[in-house]
């Protein structure tokens, strides 16, 4: 069940396809998610989940956001890059600092207003090598992508639980990343399973080009957030000031939604990838 109904052409077909009203299906939820590593060993699943309704108004605003600033994409570990001289390389080389803080003050208040709630899993992966002998045959980026979406979906079970959220859920991959096979895998199996389905809100999945899907940069944004946030917080103990970006972004209400694994907790992760499911090997 990899059916994409927001880049599908026929929408008043599919809404007849799937029983439902035209207002039924905008009120239908997609869950944008990207991955964010670098040149620290930390790995992070994140990203946004609201409705088809509240989507549909965030994409004219972001695509008129990118117009005004000459560029078709938000990339915020771009924004962030820098030479030894202090100013900016690659994608948004000579801007200055206050030109790309506009850009995201722009940027966040676009995903503030449409987001519903932000969901994330992260790893310490030398941690993670470190305290637990464990690891799926692939191993490598596959075995990372794997933990955390199994975790993410944990996450997003535990939302709809909580708030009595009804309304299935289409889940939507940044292209490009290793492992989205294992994940697709993942799905069907659980896609079969009526309970799984039922229990994760499953009503699809694919991957998409965050260029061509621009509510994948929304999500780009907090994945990169929350992998800077592990980052400050959680790497070899040593605590340092959390980014003006990430308190930008940040709502308690999210939080519990939000896990971050480092040597004090990963038993847990690996007590909660067995009992739901996750292959160890």
């Amino acid at each position: 069940m990899c059916t994409d109904y927001r880049h599908y052409d026929g929408f008043k077909h599919l809404c007849h396809a799937l029983g439902l009203s035209h207002r039924s299906l905008v009120l239908m939820l997609t869950a944008y998610l990207d991955v964010s590593r670098g040149s620290e060993p930390v790995y992070v699943l994140a990203g946004y989940i609201a409705s088809v309704g509240q989507w549909d108004r965030f994409k004219p605003k972001w695509d008129r956001m990118l117009s005004d600033y000459g560029v078709d994409v938000y990339a915020p570990a771009d924004l962030d890059l820098k030479g030894l001289d202090g100013n900016r390389l690659g994608r948004y080389k000579g801007w200055s600092d206050e030109k790309a803080s506009a850009f995201q003050r722009r940027a966040f208040a676009i995903v503030k207003e449409h987001r519903r709630v932000a969901m994330g899993s992260g790893i310490v992966t030398s941690d993670f090598h470190l305290k637990l002998s464990w690891t799926r045959k692939e191993g490598g980026l596959p075995t990372f992508y794997y933990v955390t979406a199994l975790d993410l979906l944990k996450n997003v079970s535990a939302w709809a639980k909580h708030y009595k959220v009804r309304e299935p859920i289409q889940y939507i991959f940044e292209t490009g990343d290793d492992g989205y096979y294992e994940i697709e895998r993942l799905f069907a199996d659980m896609y079969k399973d009526p309970r799984r389905r039922d229990l994760y809100h499953i009503a699809g999945y694919s991957r998409q080009d965050k260029k061509k899907v621009n509510q994948l940069q929304a999500a780009g944004i907090w994945a990169y957030e929350c992998y800077k946030y592990v980052v400050n917080q959680h790497l070899d103990g040593k605590k340092r000031p959390v980014r003006e970006s990430w308190n930008a972004l940040f709502r308690h209400y999210d939080w519990p939604f939000n896990t971050m694994w480092d040597k004090d907790n990963l038993p847990l992760l690996l007590k909660m990838y067995k009992d739901i499911g996750g292959l160890v090997g």
